[in-house]
């Protein structure tokens, strides 16, 4: 994999796959990796149409099976996760806004 210089690329892209592997949807950030969807090798572009999320396992397993077809999923456009832990941090603050009005 080619290293992407860019930290703002880098985290361009990360935000469009929601910080997720787009195979499997691992999260663990210590585990995701940038891949190009068609290979540089393949002339494919470095460009962030031509970047993937990958993690480590699923990054390694595409790379070794040349059969698995190399496809870029759509971006999802609602997160249910996103969605969760923005309702979570609303009702607490509505919780804290609540104790607060009651002393």
């Amino acid at each position: 994999m080619a290293k992407i210089r860019s930290k703002a690329t880098r985290e361009i892209v990360l935000q469009e796959y929601n910080n997720a592997c787009a195979v499997c949807g691992c999260a663990d950030h210590r585990a995701l990796q940038i891949d190009h969807v068609i290979p540089q090798s393949k002339g494919g572009a470095d460009t962030v149409d031509n970047l993937q999320v990958l993690c480590y396992v699923c990054n390694t397993q595409i790379k070794g099976n040349t059969d698995t077809p190399r496809m870029k999923p759509r971006r999802k456009e609602f997160d249910c996760r996103k969605w969760e832990r923005a309702r979570r941090a609303f009702q607490a603050e509505i919780n804290g806004i609540r104790k607060n009005a009651a002393q």
